[in-house]
């Protein structure tokens, strides 16, 4: 038995195991996604486009170890955000000179790699065959086990969301709810420190009654994960993956609490909500199981280039702007939550502080950069202040205003800043103002409404 088995474990299957494995580690991201027609096609065009480029380097370059070029190129296109991360680069903000540096950087290694396969004996062949097929076996065990236990928690989690239903608003009148979520907006002391930007926002909602913590913070930088606790009123722990983060949002427990307490929800975001559906597919995390597999690969980033260019992201805002803006003066028989999710100042700055429309920023240049988050942001101010002001009946409802988490630029001279998002709040009469300046995470504001609501 063992003579039979030596043979195949030494031939040079480990190219099309790593991609067997890879497969399996993306699937178990989040397994109800999976879809066997679409792995099986995956893994197919896989193995024939590994066949087809073994064949054509052995000819055009007739390298010692085909095999080893093909794994390294592999890895170079479908870990490449992944590698971009360690070096210390965010997702959002990923310069074009860092993937014209890494492909020079993998074309050089993999010389090197043939280089140093040249110089060694024949003999050495199987036993690194033998060494990367079993290591390959073994880490596909552990995938799988690991994999399991995800979804146990993820099971785990979702149950865990009814915890807060238990509330009961006793009041018979409930004022409006509106949350204007603004994408990457950074508290005004993180502007100061790190823009030198002084927020005039500040002083114009605090004479509209608004109030602001003294601190706030998101336990996370991603927009998912952020909004996710949000509408859990939890963020104590962190999904296992994008698409078990949607599944959970998309459970969540606020809103349902909400509409069992008669309140109508109106979602404007690129995000499903508690079974309510997105506006539109522009939030940029996966969509579908091909999303989970290629996401953080090259053929997403190329794919995401051309879904979001400067001008499709704008036409984006101005839909959201446009659709809160008719939706605000509608009257309804029971009260309204209108959640609008506004991707301003995200990248791309699409817009100057006078509202012009630019197409592009030098990512390369950090002054500019500022500039261009500033201006927006300005730009965002604007939006914001024309809404209170052409709907003056928001004073009776709850008045929300925050970002997501704070700038995630690469620049910023503490990283800890991108967890500090801008927050504000108005309640149309009055409530413990002391104990909201104080709160924490930007996870609990929906548990000082739900008191608010009950005070009433």
């Amino acid at each position: 038995m063992q003579k039979s088995i030596t043979p195949l474990i030494e031939k040079p299957f480990y190219v099309f195991g790593y991609g067997f494995v890879f497969l399996l580690y993306r699937t178990f991201l989040y397994g109800p996604s999976f879809n066997l027609l679409d792995a099986i096609f995956l893994f197919s065009i896989f193995c024939l486009t590994t066949i087809v480029f073994s064949y054509l380097i052995k000819k055009l370059f007739q390298p010692h170890n085909v095999n080893l070029i093909i794994l390294i190129s592999w890895m170079s296109l479908l870990h490449v955000i992944a590698i971009a991360g360690k070096l210390g680069f965010d997702y959002e903000h990923i310069p074009v000179k860092f993937y014209i540096y890494f492909y020079i950087a993998t074309v050089l290694f993999i010389f090197l790699v043939d280089k140093v396969q040249k110089e060694l004996p024949p003999q050495f062949n199987p036993v690194r065959n033998r060494f990367a097929n079993i290591f390959l076996l073994i880490l596909g065990i552990i995938i799988c086990i690991q994999g399991a236990w995800n979804e146990h928690n993820r099971t785990v989690l979702s149950k865990e969301h009814n915890r807060n239903l238990s509330l009961t608003i006793n009041a018979l009148q409930h004022p409006g709810i509106l949350w204007i979520l603004m994408d990457e907006y950074g508290s005004s002391d993180v502007l100061q420190k790190e823009f030198q930007f002084q927020n005039p926002l500040d002083k114009v909602l605090i004479s509209r009654g608004f109030i602001l913590p003294d601190s706030i913070q998101s336990r996370s930088t991603s927009t998912l994960y952020s909004v996710y606790s949000v509408f859990n009123m939890n963020d104590s722990i962190i999904p296992s993956s994008f698409f078990a983060g949607k599944d959970l949002l998309n459970n969540a427990s606020w809103v349902p609490f909400l509409e069992k307490n008669n309140y109508q929800f109106q979602n404007i975001s690129a995000f499903d909500i508690s079974h309510h559906p997105m506006l539109l597919n522009r939030s940029g995390y996966p969509q579908s199981y091909y999303d989970q597999v290629l996401a953080g690969s090259l053929f997403m980033m190329i794919e995401m280039s051309y879904r979001y260019t400067p001008e499709q992201c704008d036409t984006y805002n101005q839909l959201v702007i446009q659709d809160l803006n008719n939706a605000i003066p509608i009257k309804a028989s029971t009260p309204r939550f209108i959640w609008a999710h506004i991707p301003i100042p995200h990248e791309p700055f699409t817009r100057n502080a006078d509202g012009m429309f630019i197409n592009t920023i030098n990512e390369n240049n950090v002054q500019e950069m500022k500039k261009g988050y500033t201006d927006y942001l300005q730009y965002g101010n604007t939006l914001l202040l024309k809404l209170l002001d052409r709907n003056p009946d928001l004073m009776k409802s709850i008045v929300i205003i925050s970002g997501d988490h704070g700038p995630r630029f690469s620049f910023l001279r503490n990283r800890n800043n991108a967890l500090s998002p801008f927050m504000a709040i108005h309640f149309p009469t009055n409530f413990d103002t002391a104990s909201f300046k104080k709160i924490r995470y930007l996870s609990e504001v929906p548990v000082f409404i739900n008191k608010y609501l009950e005070s009433r």
